[in-house]
């Protein structure tokens, strides 16, 4: 947990220190997105999640705006997320989101 809670901590300055739109982070369960949701960031977390239950269970959770979509891993898929989140209306091409995958690894993408 301790590690989670680190890297939780880290997105969020990565996202305040480069104006990022938004956080989106993929979650199975919804403890990731819980955790950045914490923090209270100022920017929105939208939550890919694979399981719809955890879905409707994050829409307490302040600043979370959860969807059901496909798990994210790897580099090709963080970008792909982040134009889903250009298509739901987070950011637009040029911005930059910080992204985290299932596997814990995030990256700071600039939108196509």
């Amino acid at each position: 947990l301790l590690a989670l809670e680190a890297a939780a901590e880290g997105i969020i300055t990565s996202a305040t220190s480069l104006d990022a739109k938004c956080i989106i982070v993929s979650t199975a369960a919804g403890s990731k997105a819980r955790l950045v949701a914490k923090h209270r960031p100022n920017v929105p977390v939208v939550a890919i999640c694979t399981v719809p239950k955890v879905a409707r269970q994050l829409n307490i959770h302040r600043g979370v705006q959860p969807y059901v979509g496909p798990e994210i891993r790897g580099l090709a898929a963080r970008t792909e997320a982040a134009k889903m989140a250009a298509d739901w209306g987070f950011c637009d091409s040029g911005d930059y989101v910080v992204v985290m995958d299932m596997g814990g690894a995030s990256n700071v993408i600039q939108v196509p």
